[in-house]
């Protein structure tokens, strides 16, 4: 049965990687959930009360603290944790970043920016170039580390750890990091805290509840935690004082080098077509094409509402 199948798959993830732990829906509390679906061994389930899906059983902290290392960042071959090669995107990252940042810029003047889960630090060098004060926050040591030879003041670890002052940010960012918060509802309780009276809070992860965001190929348990719909982090940002004004679907402009290697890794029977199609379009150079194409993700605008 799908029940039995997913016991024997977590006692191997158990033995494998890590100590695993249940934990009630973030957005509710509730503890009743349906089983979706079972990926790369863990069950994706979905909160009966309140609609959130989340992975339970999950890794443990020890886990997840392990997987942000140096390889997260420069992957690999099957594509399930981490990214192909972080760095070797960083125009993409920092064109990416620029037009974020003039969205942004249409709601609120430069001031102090907050990014948390701030990677390399692609999105504070296009931030602090335009002109805005910039800090950060990482999980992974290795990635903080190289944001700090940057130049930028970035905390490796938490942001519930960050010790920032109370209301110091005139907007923060949690690009494609909400997700992978152990705690999302806590998180933003905090993050709250640390914005300013008529802050901006800008966020972006899958869409759960999208075309190709919902798709199951595109959930990766060992790092994504949360799966959102537009509703469920509508609720969540409301639930912890805030108001959404804008959300859409997130247009991402990416190489078709990054197209190509995602076909080959969502639709592994298409692989051998697709290698011989690259090797066929690297000799003109068509692989370094760029194109603005749908990620699945959502964006999301909101701004803190007043005690």
């Amino acid at each position: 049965t799908k029940k039995r199948k997913q016991r024997c798959c977590l006692a191997d993830i158990a033995a494998d990687n890590a100590v695993l732990e249940t934990v009630n829906c973030n957005l509710c509390g509730a503890t009743d959930e349906r089983l979706l679906f079972l990926k790369d061994g863990f069950g994706i389930v979905r909160c009966n009360s309140c609609g959130l899906i989340f992975v339970n059983p999950r890794p443990g902290k020890e886990y997840l603290r392990k997987i942000y290392s140096e390889d997260y960042y420069k992957i690999s071959s099957d594509g399930s944790v981490g990214y192909r090669d972080y760095e070797a995107d960083r125009q993409f990252h920092a064109v990416n970043s620029i037009k974020l940042l003039k969205t942004i810029e249409s709601y609120k003047n430069k001031g102090t920016l907050l990014d948390v889960g701030c990677a390399l630090g692609f999105f504070l060098v296009e931030a602090k170039a335009r002109g805005w004060d910039v800090y950060g926050t990482e999980l992974s040591p290795y990635a903080a580390g190289i944001a700090r030879e940057k130049g930028f003041e970035v905390l490796s670890g938490d942001i519930m750890d960050a010790g920032f002052k109370k209301e110091s940010f005139d907007v923060i960012v949690c690009l494609g990091t909400i997700e992978h918060f152990a705690n999302p509802l806590l998180s933003i309780r905090h993050i709250r805290q640390l914005l300013k009276a008529d802050a901006l809070f800008v966020i972006s992860t899958p869409d759960a509840g999208g075309l190709l965001g919902g798709r199951r190929f595109q959930y990766k348990p060992r790092e994504h935690l949360y799966y959102f719909t537009r509703k469920t982090i509508m609720a969540l940002l409301q639930k912890e004082g805030f108001e959404v004004f804008f959300i859409k679907s997130e247009w991402l402009t990416k190489p078709i080098s990054f197209i190509t290697e995602r076909v080959r890794y969502y639709f592994p029977v298409l692989k051998n077509f697709i290698t011989a199609l690259e090797t066929v379009a690297k000799k003109t150079g068509v692989l370094n094409t760029n194109l603005s194409i749908p990620t699945g993700q959502i964006i999301v605008y909101a701004k803190k509402v007043s005690n």
